[in-house]
Formats: structure tokens, C-alpha cells, sequence
């Protein structure tokens, strides 16, 4: 083996170490990147659960007020809040309506 063969593969094999260093430090900050952003939406999870549940009790005091006071309402109330009783309705029947066949007499 020359001397020129010989510096040309040691130049090949420290290039081939730079890449190969760059990968794995290319790995490590992805691998980083990616347990931060897991750390992150674990913690955001937490407090979303935590508005979750605050707003579904307020739902339920709403549901149970909302029951309450429909609960509450009768004709006295009705009458005091000014409704009036309706008068009665008269309704107007027809009589059953006859039904036309146009079809041609050819048609048959």
C-alpha cells in the first residue's frame, strides 16, 4: 500500500466519523424534542381534565336550577305574570276530498 492510498482512506474514515456523529447527535435532540413536547401535553391534559370537570358540575347546578324552577310554575304563577286563560277554538273540518285520475283512455 502507497502513502497516497493510505491518506485517502483516512480521510474517507473521518468523514464517514462526522456523519455518523451528526446523526446521533441529530437523534439526541430529536429524542429530546420529542420527551419535552410529551412532558408538555401531559401537563396540558391535566389541566384541561381539571376545566372539564369544573364545567360539568356548573352544567349540573344548572340542570338541577332549571328543574327547580320548572317545578315551580303553575296556572297561579301564570295568571300573575299576566297570561290569560285562551278562549276556546272552534275548528273546521273539511269533507274527505275526491281524487282525480287523468289518464288517458288509450293508456290501458
Amino acid at each position: 500500500m502507497s502513502i497516497q492510498t493510505r491518506v485517502l482512506n483516512i480521510h474517507t474514515h473521518f468523514y464517514l466519523f462526522w456523519v455518523m456523529a451528526f446523526i446521533s447527535l441529530s437523534c439526541v435532540a430529536f429524542y429530546m424534542y420529542f420527551i419535552n413536547q410529551t412532558i408538555h401535553n401531559v401537563a396540558s391534559r391535566g389541566v384541561f381534565e381539571q376545566e372539564l370537570a369544573e364545567r360539568t358540575a356548573r352544567i349540573g347546578e344548572l340542570e338541577f336550577a332549571y328543574i327547580a324552577r320548572s317545578n315551580k310554575i303553575d296556572l297561579a304563577m301564570a295568571f300573575d305574570l299576566g297570561f290569560e286563560e285562551a278562549n276556546p277554538s272552534a275548528f273546521v273540518s273539511r269533507k274527505q276530498s275526491v281524487a282525480l285520475n287523468q289518464t288517458s283512455p288509450n293508456s290501458r
